[in-house]
């Protein structure tokens, strides 16, 4: 093993130029020569989102939420008539940033700008109409819990205290508010050559080291294996 390192050695520094030379003149040609490739258009829709406020945790927080919008069996629930593959396809092109504490940013690819676009729009008209569902529950309750407590009648005693649990509630319904969409649905429109002049640099490059690596060692380890 010692004798293999330094015939290394010894070879590498008789060929020093051609190991400097040669990944340098691989690395010329592929970003000088053209290579005729039809740039690929990719599409991405954007939107944003800012849940609501209404004492949900898992729909009020926007890691919760990010969570169930990567989730396959909340993507279905949001779809039911959509099949398993339509689901499974969503999920892989969609991405979802969380932005804040109550903000999320959702991005959805497609093959065109109008696949994007409506595909993100259904997704979003979709969770919003998710959250109503449950924000109206809620607000449903507590306008019955202030009918209820305004009907109730209490003795003397406990009036402050029923004025100061009215007020609790309809300050809750005041308070309280469904997902509202920060940032409506746009597309963006992306580029991509898959031989760019960067790339057919660098893979000149590597294919240069790769010659004078084997020009270097092959050799050596073929006359030790002779020997």
């Amino acid at each position: 093993m010692e004798q293999i390192s330094k015939e290394l050695i010894i070879r590498t520094k008789k060929s020093l130029f051609i190991i400097i030379i040669v990944p340098l003149i691989l690395a010329a040609v592929g970003y000088f020569v053209q290579i005729n490739t039809t740039p690929r258009v990719n599409y991405e829709a954007n939107a944003k989102i800012e849940l609501g406020f209404y004492d949900d945790y898992k729909m009020n927080e926007a890691n919760k939420v990010a969570s169930l919008l990567n989730n396959y069996d909340f993507l279905m629930g949001l779809f039911p008539d959509s099949e398993s593959e339509e689901i499974k396809i969503l999920k892989k092109d969609l991405e979802v940033m969380v932005e804040g504490e109550t903000r999320l940013q959702i991005k959805l690819k497609g093959d065109s700008d109008l696949e994007a676009r409506e595909s993100l729009q259904e997704l979003v008209a979709a969770f919003m109409s998710f959250d109503k569902e449950l924000f109206d529950k809620k607000y449903t309750v507590l306008k019955e819990n202030v009918s209820q407590l305004a009907q109730e009648e209490v003795n003397e005693t406990s009036k402050v205290e029923k004025q100061r649990f009215l007020y609790e509630i309809q300050n809750d319904l005041l308070t309280i508010y469904p997902a509202q969409l920060a940032e409506p649905v746009s597309v963006n429109e992306y580029k991509t050559e898959e031989f760019s002049t960067k790339k057919r640099t660098v893979l000149g490059g590597l294919i240069g080291i790769t010659v004078v690596f084997s020009y270097i060692v092959i050799p050596v380890l073929f006359r030790k294996e002779n020997d």
